[in-house]
């Protein structure tokens, strides 16, 4: 069963304490700058909803659709976002840095200065990104898709490659 809310049902339910949030449909929400750290979202689906500046540290998203979702400058560090479908996503200035995409979709989504320090994006799909200043250090892409990818730009520091190689950029 699916429950459709709307973003305020949404934050409203948040903000009397609710974290857990199962089989929700909330498309194109407006949670510009939702202070959401901790929440848990599992098989929900925000198709094309802003959450720009949001900050999302310490979330469980699982299996939950934010196809063509806006996250420029949102923080989401240290989330889980196994599975999650990310693809045609704005993460644009996004800090996912220590954060778990492990088997996320990130199919050409824009990734231009998007901070993936210490992250585990291992079988991830990146086919298709853009990437322009994209911060990889310390990041594990093993078997992670990353066909039709302009890599000139990007910051590899320490950065396990979709191979198994360790790779730093080249000053």
């Amino acid at each position: 069963m699916v429950f459709v809310v709307t973003a305020e049902e949404f934050l409203a339910a948040y903000e009397t304490g609710k974290r857990d949030f199962h089989h929700l449909s909330l498309i194109q929400g407006q949670l510009h700058g939702a202070q959401l750290q901790f929440v848990t979202l599992v098989e929900c689906d925000f198709y094309k909803s802003d959450l720009s500046e949001a900050v999302l540290c310490d979330a469980a998203v699982l299996r939950t659709s934010l196809r063509r979702v806006n996250l420029h400058g949102a923080l989401v560090a240290r989330s889980i976002l196994q599975e999650a479908l990310l693809s045609e996503a704005n993460l644009s200035e996004a800090d996912f840095s220590q954060a778990n995409l492990t088997d996320v979709d990130l199919t050409r989504a824009d990734l231009i200065n998007a901070n993936f320090s210490g992250a585990d994006l291992r079988g991830a799909d990146l086919s298709g990104a853009v990437m322009l200043g994209t911060d990889f250090s310390n990041a594990n892409l093993r078997n992670a898709n990353m066909d039709n990818v302009d890599i000139g730009s990007v910051i590899f520091t320490n950065t396990i490659m979709p191979d198994g190689e360790v790779r730093t950029t080249e000053e």
